[in-house]
């Protein structure tokens, strides 16, 4: 087995390494080129990949069956891209300086959305990359302890793609991102008669702390914790007019945006259990009940959105519903409207 183990710091911090000692092909064919499959936007500030700025990281393992006296290049494996960063100007997404194709063989290309260019904001913990080879190319992510707060809010994505040059195909590779997280939201309704305020809505016991192991097939392994006293808080006094005035609890709170989606680690049956809240309103109040006693989901999934519709009337308090749907499928249906 050959096996090599670089690691590459989410501040840009660039290490060289390779798979192997074997050159870089040298070549004369067209550069590189990337796009966005299916656009979605991020919980952050509400606006899609294609922001000016917005930055993704590159990986790519480039591999021959056979020597080539072409292009110089021995068989077997190589680093060809090793953690580069592709920036988005408005209109399209490059490499400088650009880096060209090799004349043959096959790329498998690993990425992740490493900086937003709206605000400026990154993921808040250390992205590590390896690659290994035994028979066949592997790479993984590993997101080093990140506790994700209201205010360190960052729409961790990640996206695989292939490409053989066996046709002579130099097209755009299609980058199609999968998010790595969850996002949740409450509303609430003034369903009453009479106008009313919210006060105070807090959610405890999730589990806001986790390492996370990204490989380019299967499912990420995500080990997440609670961190004590870890608490998602919103006081402030929001007035409800009569017969349906509402609000999206955590709008524009600390990095949330003004759809009110905060993202939130993915939560087994058993994390989800152990999720407490509390509401006050200028009426009544509800205090440190469990979740999923008055909600009608069990956990929380990533790449889901999750929106829990609270109803408040002239004397009660009801969670009516939770709305479940696909992160990326709606993002497209809202493109669309």
């Amino acid at each position: 087995m050959r096996y090599i183990k670089p690691t590459y710091f989410i501040f840009l911090i660039v290490f060289a390494a390779a798979c192997s000692k074997n050159p870089v092909p040298e070549t004369m064919s067209p550069e590189i080129g990337f796009t966005l499959g299916l656009q979605s936007k991020t919980t952050v500030d509400n606006s899609n990949l294609h922001t000016s700025g917005s930055q993704i990281t590159i990986y790519d393992v480039h591999s021959r069956t056979s020597p080539s006296e072409e292009d110089q290049s021995e068989a077997g494996l190589v680093q060809y891209i090793d953690g580069r960063v592709l920036e988005c100007n408005g209109s399209e997404w490059t490499f400088s300086p650009k880096i060209p194709w090799t004349k043959r063989g096959t790329h498998e290309f690993f990425a992740y959305y490493s900086k937003n260019g709206k605000d400026g904001s990154s993921v808040g913990a250390t992205v590590g990359y390896e690659s290994t080879v035994d028979g066949a190319s592997s790479q993984t992510f590993n997101i080093s302890s990140w506790q994700l707060t209201l205010d360190n809010q960052f729409d961790f994505m990640y996206a695989t793609a292939s490409k053989d040059l066996i046709h002579n195909d130099y097209s755009p590779v299609p980058l199609s991102f999968k998010h790595l997280c969850a996002a949740v939201r409450f509303r609430i309704v003034n369903t009453g008669t009479s106008a009313n305020a919210f006060k105070e809505f807090s959610i405890t016991g999730m589990s806001d702390r986790a390492t996370a192991e990204i490989k380019t097939t299967g499912t990420p392994v995500i080990v997440s914790t609670v961190t004590q006293n870890a608490q998602m808080r919103v006081a402030r006094e929001n007035g409800l007019a009569a017969n349906g005035g509402s609000m999206f609890i955590h709008s524009n709170i600390g990095k949330v945006s003004s759809d009110g989606y905060f993202i939130m680690w993915p939560h087994s049956a058993d994390q989800y259990d152990d999720i407490r809240f509390s509401l006050k309103m200028s009426d009544r109040e509800i205090k440190d009940r469990l979740l999923s006693e008055v909600a009608n989901v069990n956990n929380w999934q990533a790449g889901y959105k999750y929106t829990y519709n609270i109803n408040v009337g002239d004397n009660f308090i009801i969670f009516e519903s939770v709305d479940v749907v696909d992160w990326i499928t709606d993002d497209l249906i809202l493109e669309e409207r």
